[in-house]
């Protein structure tokens, strides 16, 4: 399991390619790992939102995600890295 220091360094580096860039699709590589909605839903939700903002809470990374110029976020993502 990644410690917080390395949590933290791969935020920083996904920000610079990440931010402000559209979700076109959502390709589930391990259905088990999706707790909530169902797969589908899952898949479907994030599609057209913007990453506005990548932080770290803990362990887990946090992508705020919108849609155009909303300035409250639609949707947060959240990843646990499990390594």
């Amino acid at each position: 399991m990644p410690e917080l220091p390395e949590v933290e360094s791969i935020v920083r580096r996904l920000r610079r390619p990440l931010l402000g860039r559209t979700i076109a699709g959502v390709r589930v590589l391990w259905p088990r790992t999706v707790a909530q909605p169902g797969l589908t839903e899952f898949a479907r939700r994030p599609i057209g939102l913007r990453i506005r903002a990548i932080r770290r809470r803990a362990k887990y990374l946090v992508f705020e995600l919108a849609r155009g110029g909303v300035k409250r976020p639609d949707a947060y993502l959240l990843v646990h890295l499990k390594m």
